[in-house]
């Protein structure tokens, strides 16, 4: 099955090499020399802020993310990922809340402009009150007619936290997103 890809799937997946595959292609991942994430509706920071990390084991920085009441909050790498069709997303973080248990997600969105399917993945899980090393995995589908976003070779990546009657404060730190 022959199939085509535009210029910047050709240009993305240039920039992931075999070597590369294995590396965290999210910069500032940890926070510590910068953020790369924006809120996802305002494309600003709100509700976010980089902070001195609440009794992390790693580095001295964390990013918290502030939600109010009734509100939900999403936040989005300020770039695009590079994926490549038929291999593996594998992200990793860690998080906690700064109290009792918070509803989250994390959702890998590969939408493009005049796609045929809108092709997305997201991912639910409870916050807790101490820090949890979260990992999850997609299998990215190989088949570009399927789904044509796919022929971009990139995808946004969103964490959130959902709506709740209770406001919530939640702390983020060692973004990984890798390919394999």
């Amino acid at each position: 099955m022959k199939h085509l890809f535009t210029l910047a799937a050709i240009a993305a997946a240039a920039t992931v090499s075999a070597v590369e595959l294995d590396t965290n292609l999210l910069a500032n991942g940890d926070f510590e020399s910068g953020n790369e994430f924006v809120n996802y509706k305002t494309g600003r920071a709100n509700g976010l802020s980089v902070v001195p990390s609440p009794d992390f084991f790693s580095g001295e920085k964390s990013l918290k993310i502030v939600k109010e009441a009734d509100k939900w909050i999403a936040i989005q790498a300020r770039k695009p990922l590079p994926v490549i069709p038929g291999k593996t997303i594998v992200l990793k973080f860690w998080m906690k809340s700064a109290k009792g248990n918070t509803p989250a997600s994390v959702t890998i969105d590969f939408f493009q402009p005049k796609q045929n399917n809108h092709l997305y993945k997201t991912f639910n899980f409870q916050l807790e009150p101490e820090w949890k090393e979260y990992s999850f995995e997609y299998a990215v589908p190989s088949d570009v007619e399927a789904h044509t976003g796919l022929k971009a070779g990139t995808c946004r990546l969103r964490l959130g936290l959902k709506n709740s009657p209770d406001a919530a404060e939640a702390y983020l730190d060692e973004v990984e997103f890798r390919l394999k």
